[in-house]
């Protein structure tokens, strides 16, 4: 209305141009716009972004206004005009303080507003001349036009930032016909204060449609009306609850972030004063998300109920970091309304714009890191800290975080696995094929035992020491139809650098996850033919949900060939990755570990101790922690070392483990004193990525 009605005589109209885009702030501005351009202009829409990282520093100006902290400060930030309806405040200002003398309360509303009064000057005086009338004028300060932290030029003076901070609640009582965007609104969320408004024309499509929550006086176009009765009784009610006043603010302030962060100030979210780490948490729980909606409730309780003994894990000695990444569903939503309900245990939502479970993850874990130095820093002391990764879609059993951080105190572990399994229930018409992925379980339960195993993203932990000393989650990418995506090799290749810098592994048999079966249900015939995370030497992340992938309306038991196959492929990419890597990266438990040399035999290990020496000195490769370095001399004693393997697993595990899966046909041709040469090539073979799809390619259970 600045420019005067539709079609805006004094404006200037735009022109047609493809060197010039226009902007405006939301949908209905960008149809008039348009039309009144005849259709001739682009326009896009980008809303208005707002700092959520709560830099503090910020000054209460209730003192220099002798207002008492039990008082009730409004706050407006607008320009006196007409359209902006002061009227309304002030109108609210005499009913909320008639009702606080009514019921014999001594506490006072007052109204701050922030603007020029020259801009008009009739206006004001009409305001002033209303506030007389009402008798609230000495309940009104006028302190003139503020700017923004970010924009002050000179001296100390006052700012936008120190009012919100001064206020209980921000006024945006504005007419039906209000023409903009809403920033008042906008900056009472980031600043984590309550705000009023009217249901004027443009808020259900900038704010209202979000779930933002706050008092809304209904008015229209035909009623553009004073304040009623039941608006002025719920504010009264409201203001007279500080609990429910923080609660709302917090809510709005977390769905805020997420809408309307403008992001460039907001990378790591670890400056909200209010969210800082507790003394007492000695464990922070990272749990990426993307579109979970289905299962998340289900995993927020079981982290939730963690049960303990001696109060070594309580609630105010963990807390959980969701990581939200571009989730499109109500995932997010969930995690808040939980994290609201449930105030005895410290939930924290951040995002992760980079679409990925590594870069989720690693968002994660370095938000945790950070935070924990900065809960050291500010108390003197440096506290051990674990971080632990956990998965959206798997549910942690009661004992599950105790029995984890417990087994590494105890053994004073640097990186900790957990064990896993699949409800037998879920496989209840499907023996056959629960009868393989049991069998691949218990080999991982031999093998980790021994070695202390790797960590799998559904459930590990590390110390933050050593979290920090190897630089954190590396993200690898790899190439996948042309464009560059990330490897799945992020909590693999983690846990080989935390090991190979000298950390100590740890397996927690008591500290169980259960696996999802729909990892399995949503793509068995990819699991069956041994593709289930990609080929070709690619290895991709399936979306597993229902619907998205193939998904079997009545899912089915593998037939007895196909559970052989199912096997093979399990078995195949399991050897390398938890018998054959752990002695390679640390050859000399083969020579010292009482209990390593008892598996594989005296002989065996001292044969292996000695091939791997070989393959070291004839490729040149001295550090096997890169993944393109261990991958060949893993798949390489694979094979050569195979019947020995298998025997010695036989052994420990059960005659059910069978003999080495068959080699692959291209062998068939190879002489047996050709066989150590040709194995090489075969592991050695980039083009093709034979190897890869041999072994599988990423793992089946």
């Amino acid at each position: 209305m600045k420019y005067g009605a539709a079609p805006y005589p004094h404006a200037i109209k735009p022109v047609r141009s493809k060197h010039i885009t226009y902007i405006t702030l939301n949908n209905h501005l960008k149809k008039k716009l348009e039309e009144w351009c005849d259709y001739g202009v682009e326009v896009m829409v980008k809303k208005n972004t707002y700092d959520f990282t709560e830099h503090g520093g910020y000054d209460s100006i209730r003192e220099n206004f002798f207002i008492r902290d039990s008082d009730i400060v409004i706050a407006r930030t607008t320009r006196i005009i007409p359209q902006k309806r002061l009227d309304r405040d002030i109108y609210l200002l005499n009913r909320l303080n008639q009702l606080f003398s009514q019921n014999d309360i001594d506490r006072k509303v007052f109204l701050f507003v922030a603007g020029d009064p020259d801009e008009n000057r009739p206006y004001y005086q009409e305001l002033n001349t209303l506030a007389k009338k009402l008798s609230v004028e000495s309940f009104i300060k006028f302190v003139g036009p503020l700017s923004h932290k970010s924009m002050l030029s000179v001296g100390d003076a006052t700012t936008i930032e120190d009012l919100y901070y001064s206020c209980d609640l921000v006024s945006f009582l504005t007419s039906w016909d209000y023409d903009s965007y809403g920033n008042p609104v906008g900056e009472a969320i980031s600043n984590r204060r309550c705000y009023i408004t009217t249901s004027y024309e443009y808020y259900w499509e900038v704010y209202g449609q979000y779930g933002f929550e706050a008092p809304v006086l209904k008015i229209s176009e035909e009623n553009d009306c004073l304040p009623d009765e039941a608006f002025v009784k719920d504010l009264y009610l409201l203001i007279n609850n500080r609990k429910l006043m923080n609660d709302i603010a917090r809510r709005n302030f977390f769905i805020g972030k997420r809408l309307l962060s403008d992001n460039s100030a907001n990378i790591l979210d670890l400056t909200c004063h209010e969210e800082r780490m507790r003394d007492t948490v000695v464990v922070s729980v990272v749990v990426p998300v993307y579109n979970e909606t289905d299962r998340i409730r289900e995993v927020l309780l079981s982290l939730f109920n963690q049960k303990t003994h001696d109060g070594l894990i309580a609630h105010d000695g963990y807390e959980l970091i969701f990581v939200d990444n571009n989730s499109t569903d109500d995932s997010v939503d969930k995690i808040n309304t939980f994290k609201f309900q449930n105030p005895s245990l410290d939930i924290f939502l951040i995002h992760e714009s980079i679409q990925g479970v590594s870069s989720a993850r690693k968002r994660g874990m370095d938000y945790a890191s950070v935070r924990s130095k900065a809960r050291d820093s500010r108390l003197g002391a440096q506290k051990k800290h674990y971080i632990v990764s956990a998965d959206a879609d798997c549910i942690v059993d009661p004992y599950w975080l105790h029995a984890l951080i417990e087994k590494m105190v105890e053994e004073n572990g640097d990186i900790g696995t957990c064990n896993y399994y699949y409800n037998e229930e879920a496989f209840r018409n499907r023996p056959n094929l629960f009868r393989e992925i049991q069998k691949t379980l218990r080999c991982r339960e031999v093998s980790f035992s021994l070695f202390g195993g790797f960590p799998d993203g559904k459930g590990f932990a590390v110390e933050r020491t050593l979290y920090d000393k190897v630089g954190g989650i590396e993200i690898f990418y790899q190439l996948s139809n042309g464009r560059f995506v990330e490897h799945l090799s992020d909590d693999w290749d983690f846990g080989i650098r935390v090991i190979a810098e000298g950390g100590k592994p740890v397996y927690a048999r008591d500290s169980r996850v259960e696996i999802n079966s729909r990892r399995v249900d949503t793509m068995l015939d990819e699991v069956i033919s041994g593709t289930a995370y990609g080929q070709d030497g690619i290895i991709i992340m399936k979306d597993v949900r229902p619907g998205k992938e193939k998904q079997w309306s009545t899912l089915y038991d593998t037939t007895p060939a196909q559970s052989q196959q199912v096997w093979c492929y399990s078995i195949k990419d399991y050897v390398p990755k938890n018998i054959v890597l752990p002695a390679l990266l640390n050859p000399q438990i083969l020579l010292d570990d009482i209990t390593v040399r008892h598996f594989f035999t005296a002989p065996v290990a001292d044969c292996l101790y000695q091939r791997i020496h070989e393959i070291m000195r004839d490729s040149g490769i001295i550090d096997f922690k890169p993944i393109h370095a261990y991958k060949t001399p893993a798949y390489r004693l694979y094979f050569e070392f195979r019947d020995e393997i298998f025997s010695a697993m036989r052994r420990a595990i059960g005659d059910d483990i069978g003999f080495p899966p068959p080699l692959p046909e291209c062998f068939d041709v190879v002489k047996p004193e050709d066989f150590e040469r040709f194995v090489y090539y075969f592991c050695e073979d980039r083009e093709s990525g034979e190897a890869h799809n041999y072994f599988a390619n990423g793992g089946v259970f």
